[in-house]
């Protein structure tokens, strides 16, 4: 009977350690089920960023940190931070010989010398933060607590956003002295400036904690500082006769740092989008065969928003000659979601088509192809302004409508920019959801400004940001 007792006890033991194991093994792969939800969240995370951004409510480089009583909670899981990263030309200076052309829409170097030390308040909100712009990058409160106490930076910089302590605000303004408001960000621009950065009590045992003894020193020359402190200045001579274009965004990356709780147990995540400035609307045409004919030249990106054939793998190409030739997009690789491409020349009047090309992983004598401009029904093309399909996925799949969640308005219309495009792919033919592969295009081109001395071009300029890079 012992015996049969040790027996049992040992099969008992092994089969619970087969438990455990498997336990072990689904606990592992529990993240990648939870993918979609992963996405939800990061799409609700991205879009928040995006509303931020076309808002103005963030402007500029920045972090949003979202704890305690900020927390963020969406869905079943939290927004930890959001990053915001801006690229900003350097400006555009036109000569116009003589100071007394155009004129309108441009502003006349201010010829201010600006020479102080100022002690830095870098408040949390991302309104009152401090941020200098510098050949090497930027430099903001959150690169501060990165670097430590010890940090130092002495060299050049094109713009300072500040807002000064008490002890610590006096500046001089062509020779005259000057006491900055501490109730105020001023912004303090120039292509001649100077300064030295420093912290003035660095804690080495506690380098975190540096936040409110950072000094700058300024020197510089054609400054600007806004808004301007009461004063009589005089003017320094200028012998430029040239006026300066205030500089604008070209491009806001933005990153997403999300957490998600699952039976007790935190997994994080981060979501992507990139915006860059289109350089105004690209002439181009769906036509009825649902190819895309450009009429000038431009550049495109295209990616994929989402895959979702059952038992089966796709891999994508296009054309830029209506169909004649292909080129593979991911070098054939299976499309799941997130790929984007670049094309970086693409000339006036070429038609451009997509082909989805797909295998049945079960039964391998199943394949086949669909080209969006073949003017078949298996292909749909969709702009900005065009009612969203009311597709029935297949089983539990992911349907159009969540494929193209970012793009749609809550009554259901599509809301892409301009100068994009969606195209939903029915490979199967059996259920006819059309979000076997859905994919995007965005067009893109040059912004040109002319050096012709009217200022005004740039006021009538689309500089409006849109998504090329869609990471959820």
């Amino acid at each position: 009977m012992g015996r049969l007792v040790l027996i049992f006890v040992v099969l008992l033991a092994g089969v619970f350690a087969v438990i455990v194991t498997n336990v072990q093994q689904k606990s592992e792969a529990l993240p990648e089920m939870l993918n979609k939800n992963f996405k939800d969240i990061g799409s609700y995370a991205l879009q928040y960023a995006i509303n931020q951004v076309n808002s103005g409510e963030v402007i500029e480089t920045t972090s949003q940190v979202f704890s305690g009583d900020d927390e963020f909670k969406v869905l079943n899981g939290t927004i930890n931070s959001i990053q915001y990263t801006f690229l900003v030309n350097e400006g555009y200076e036109i000569d116009l010989g003589g100071g007394d052309q155009g004129g309108g829409g441009g502003n006349q170097n201010s010829g201010y010398h600006l020479e102080g030390d100022l002690s830095i308040n870098p408040g949390n909100s991302s309104n009152n933060e401090f941020t200098m712009q510098t050949p090497s990058g930027t430099i903001d409160r959150s690169f501060l607590h990165s670097m430590g106490a010890s940090y130092s930076y002495n060299g050049e910089a094109t713009s300072i956003k500040i807002k000064v302590k008490a002890q610590g605000r006096d500046i001089t303004i062509n020779g005259v002295d000057i006491t900055l408001s501490t109730n105020t960000r001023y912004t303090i621009t120039s292509q001649s400036m100077t300064v030295d950065l420093r912290n003035s009590n660095p804690n080495e045992n506690n380098t975190n904690k540096a936040m409110g003894r950072w000094w700058i020193a300024i020197i510089g020359d054609n400054v600007d500082i806004d808004p301007l402190p009461e004063g009589d200045y005089p003017e320094e001579e200028d012998d430029d006769d040239s006026y300066v274009i205030d500089p604008f965004v070209q491009e806001v990356n933005i990153i997403a740092d999300i957490t998600m709780t699952y039976n007790g147990k935190d997994y994080d995540h981060t979501s992507e989008v990139l915006m860059i400035a289109g350089g105004g609307a690209i002439d181009f045409d769906i036509g009825e065969n649902g190819g895309i004919i450009v009429h000038e030249d431009v550049s495109a990106t295209i990616q994929c928003l989402g895959e979702a054939f059952a038992d089966a793998v796709v891999q994508m190409s296009y054309s830029l000659d209506g169909g004649q030739n292909f080129a593979s997009l991911w070098d054939n690789m299976n499309v799941q979601g997130g790929e984007s491409y670049l094309i970086e020349q693409i000339d006036a009047e070429s038609e451009i088509a997509l082909k989805a090309t797909w295998q049945d992983t079960r039964y391998y004598w199943r394949s086949g192809t669909e080209v969006s401009n073949s003017g078949n029904q298996w292909v749909d093309v969709y702009r900005d302004g065009d009612q969203a399909p009311n597709y029935v996925p297949y089983g539990n799949q992911a349907g159009a409508e969540e494929f193209m969640s970012p793009y749609l308005s809550e009554s259901g219309e599509v809301t892409l920019g301009e100068n994009d495009a969606i195209f939903l792919f029915e490979l199967g033919k059996g259920t006819w959801d059309y979000q076997d592969v859905v994919m995007l295009i965005t067009f893109s081109k040059e912004t040109e400004i002319v050096d012709n001395g009217f200022l005004d071009e740039l006021e009538n300029m689309d500089t409006s940001l849109k998504i090329v890079y869609w990471r959820p």
